[in-house]
């Protein structure tokens, strides 16, 4: 969703629960059948994700544990550091 526009709010633990908030998942049965992600629903915006979910994660401070930041992401890292991407 980082890909599309800025995080608010809580997902309350159930990350399934960001599917329902993809531009285009238009109904609550499209978001129940998304299966993957295509190329050209992200490709360019890597650097928006990025700094979108720094600054969600920013919004929490160290002293919070990790699992009590909602909302939270570190997948840029993996992205990053476990596939070496740096951009897309």
């Amino acid at each position: 969703m980082l890909h599309h526009k800025p995080v608010t709010g809580t997902f309350g633990g159930v990350c399934g629960h960001v599917t329902n908030r993809l531009p285009f998942a238009r109904t609550p049965k499209d978001a129940a059948n998304i299966k993957l992600v295509l190329p050209h629903q992200v490709t360019g915006s890597y650097g928006d994700a990025r700094k979108r979910a720094l600054q969600m994660n920013a919004q929490h401070g160290d002293h919070v544990a990790l699992v009590n930041r909602d909302p939270y992401t570190d997948v840029h890292e993996f992205v990053e550091q476990g596939l070496g991407i740096a951009s897309y």
